[in-house]
């Protein structure tokens, strides 16, 4: 299988590469994917049986202020993957988040619980989500939350990095989440890609 990523300079595209052979990183300066012209030329160039996407706008925080940029990237970009995918009978493997939900739900989440995001990230991927389910019969959605392993910069590496150089850690204290290690992920989904669980939803974390 001939499988394309976006986001390849990301946490989670680089441990897909420990796993796939036969795979065909993009990293953001190599593919712009809210170029629709950009994405049609890649793909035409490759021909992928799989786009795992995860390329994303992911600053949670300044989306808030840059909603036109989050949306742009998050939505509009996962919709040339889409229609790409739609068009040629491809498959599309979408990396969301459990910002889709609105974490008021004391009890765990399930992949059909409804969706509520409370921030303007959560609405670009919720978006995406929705777009996809609606237009891409080929698709797998895994929905993951607070991403750390070996490369880049992670909640887990700051926290070592702040204990090696503080007495006191000051953090935040109003958000829950599962720290999810990214080569757990990655070999996740190179188990799920291998079915043919189309719409299926996961939760993903560890």
């Amino acid at each position: 299988m001939k499988i394309l990523v976006t986001g390849a300079g990301g946490q989670l595209a680089r441990e897909l590469l420990c796993y796939c052979e036969n795979i065909y990183p993009f990293k953001k300066e190599e593919l712009d994917i809210t170029n629709r012209d950009q994405c049609e030329e890649v793909y035409n160039r490759i021909k992928p049986d799989l786009i795992i996407h995860c390329a994303a706008y992911t600053k949670v925080d300044d989306a808030e202020n840059k909603k036109s940029e989050a949306y742009r990237v998050n939505y509009h970009g996962t919709v040339h993957l889409a229609d790409l995918t739609k068009q040629n009978n491809s498959k599309l493997c979408f990396i969301s988040t459990d910002y889709v939900f609105d974490g008021e739900k004391s009890s765990p989440y399930f992949e059909t619980d409804y969706t509520n995001p409370v921030n303007f990230y959560g609405v670009s991927k919720r978006d995406a989500e929705d777009y996809i389910q609606n237009n891409v019969p080929n698709h797998y959605i895994v929905r993951t939350s607070w991403l750390y392993g070996k490369v880049g910069n992670n909640f887990v590496k700051t926290m070592i990095k702040l204990a090696n150089i503080n007495q006191t850690i000051r953090v935040v204290d109003d958000q829950v989440g599962s720290p999810t290690n990214a080569n757990d992920l990655a070999y996740f989904i190179i188990q799920l890609i291998k079915t043919d669980k189309y719409g299926f939803l996961a939760i993903v974390h560890g």
